[in-house]
């Protein structure tokens, strides 16, 4: 491809690699040489790990994961009654806590307001650093506790989330279990989190998603 005009690629693959050397790509396609001829190309990746982006005739620029705005709920500490949330996608968390490793819910309403009855929910890596149910627990207005979140590298999403200001970050059920005890011991340091994760994740709603996508665009 020859490109007459400038030409934005967005890749929101789960591979670390750019898409033309995915694996995705290589088990529907096999191999074949990247079809742009041209720099003129802004390139915005999710699961980017900060390469080296000069082979790929682009200009990489890190995205991510957003959720409509309308999916964020007021936060309340009122009708918090349960310590985490139904659905747990760390089986050694769900395993010690009795705790759905498997969808639990008949809608997305439920699945919403169990986040909501909810101190705190755990997400781990999936596919890639970056997944739906982190934006999902904060907007429902639980603290997001991730697993090793510490392992993901800076460039990759999701962005902005930091450790002990907007979310718990721990490395087994004993350090988490440690953690949760410490801040039922301290409800404004939980209230601190609280509201440091909500204002996190209005940072990435679908609209503020795009408005970053075309300032990237108009400086490219």
């Amino acid at each position: 491809l020859l490109q007459t005009k400038p030409l934005v690629l967005l890749d929101g693959d789960d591979d670390t690699r750019l898409f033309h050397r995915s694996g995705t790509r290589l088990r529907r396609y096999g191999w074949q040489p990247f079809p742009i001829r041209s720099g003129r190309c802004l390139y915005l990746k999710r699961e980017w790990q900060g390469e080296d982006s000069n082979s790929s005739r682009c200009r990489v620029v890190p995205a991510s994961f957003s959720i409509p705005a309308e999916k964020i709920r007021s936060v309340h500490l009122e009708g918090k009654e349960q310590r985490f949330a139904s659905h747990c996608v760390d089986p050694e968390v769900s395993r010690a806590c009795g705790l759905h490793t498997s969808y639990a819910f008949a809608s997305e309403e439920a699945y919403y307001d169990d986040l909501a009855a909810s101190r705190f929910a755990v997400t781990t890596k999936r596919g890639g650093w970056d997944c739906l149910r982190h934006y999902e627990i904060v907007a429902a207005g639980a603290v997001p506790c991730v697993r090793q979140l510490e392992g993901k590298p800076a460039a990759c999403a999701p962005h902005g989330l930091q450790v002990g200001v907007n979310c718990v970050s721990y490395q087994s059920w004993s350090d988490l279990r440690q953690q949760m005890e410490a801040l039922d011991a301290d409800p404004a340091g939980y209230q601190q989190l609280l509201e440091a994760s909500r204002e996190w994740v209005l940072q990435h709603t679908t609209t503020a998603s795009a408005t970053r996508l075309l300032e990237a665009v108009s400086l490219s």
